[in-house]
């Protein structure tokens, strides 16, 4: 899914994002946080940005790796401070770099990515101004608030629609592989979790959402269906077990082809996913995500 952002500007030094700026980034970065894919194989938006920025290909990697550091991916986070830090391939900015690193040094991502944003941290916050200190805890203060907005609102939207409070078709809903292990193509679920009781509908707000990155992920395309060539994008809400597997799936936007939709719907509800994290550890969420199917002829 192909989404505005906000792109870095290739002139002089700038002041950290001003607060509506942020908001904006927020709101249209989230929407490229889920996975995409096309063509077949799955396409990482951020992790082809970050390697295209290592290629050489800058300017245009910079505007994906500034969305995804909004979105939350702490590689992308730790990647734009270092960037802006040095100067030598995007703006300099220390503080607006430094900012960064903070943030990545805080958020719950990958071990080995937070321990080294800690670590670039403490080298370069003894170096900075007082006044580029508060400039510091500013974008990491305004960052944290604003995601969590953005966070509880994708959250809310999700609940509305696989928890609805109106009657809706029977089958707008389909139960994923943790709710139905007994379905041939939910053998893995079966065997996975046993007798664990799953998809308990304990939903308060995590901490992360799920995501189809990182240890335990398991996503998979449908087979092509029996449609034209083309590109069909489907969104679609998940209700996450904190195993990762899927309890329930909806779509939120279709495709505009409802045998692309079924196609999708019915391949993700064996998906597995990392599960969403609250004080570390894994629990029920909620994940709105998006599906492409691409073939040219």
């Amino acid at each position: 899914m192909t989404v505005p952002v906000s792109p870095l500007r290739a002139n002089s030094p700038r002041p950290l994002l001003p607060t509506i700026l942020l908001a904006a980034a927020l709101t249209t970065a989230l929407s490229l946080a889920p996975t995409l894919f096309s063509g077949g194989a799955r396409a990482d938006s951020c992790e082809e940005a970050a390697a295209d920025f290592e290629h050489g290909q800058h300017q245009r990697a910079l505007k994906t790796i500034e969305s995804c550091a909004a979105a939350g991916v702490a590689e992308s986070q730790l990647l734009l401070g270092l960037a802006l830090i040095e100067g030598k391939r995007a703006p300099l900015d220390r503080a607006h770099g430094a900012g960064w690193v903070r943030v990545a040094s805080q958020a719950p991502g990958p071990a080995a990515v937070v321990s080294r944003a800690s670590e670039v941290y403490a080298s370069i916050a003894p170096t900075l101004t007082n006044d580029e200190l508060i400039r510091v805890e500013q974008l990491a203060t305004d960052y944290r608030a604003f995601r969590a907005s953005a966070l509880q609102s994708r959250h809310d939207e999700a609940r509305e629609l696989l928890f609805p409070t109106a009657p809706v078709a029977s089958d707008s809903i389909v139960s994923g592989c943790a709710l139905d292990r007994t379905a041939d193509d939910c053998k893995a679920t079966a065997s996975d979790l046993g007798d664990e009781r799953s998809c308990n509908g304990n939903l308060s707000s995590p901490d992360t959402e799920p995501s189809t990155n990182g240890p335990g992920a398991r996503t998979t395309l449908p087979p092509w269906p029996k449609v034209r060539a083309g590109i069909y994008t489907v969104i679609l809400a998940m209700h996450v077990d904190r195993s990762g597997w899927v309890c329930r799936v909806r779509v939120s936007k279709s495709s505009g082809v409802p045998v692309v939709d079924a196609a999708v719907m019915t391949e993700v509800r064996t998906w597995r996913l990392r599960p969403a994290l609250k004080a570390g550890q894994p629990v029920e969420g909620l994940y709105i995500g998006a599906v492409t199917l691409r073939r040219s002829r």
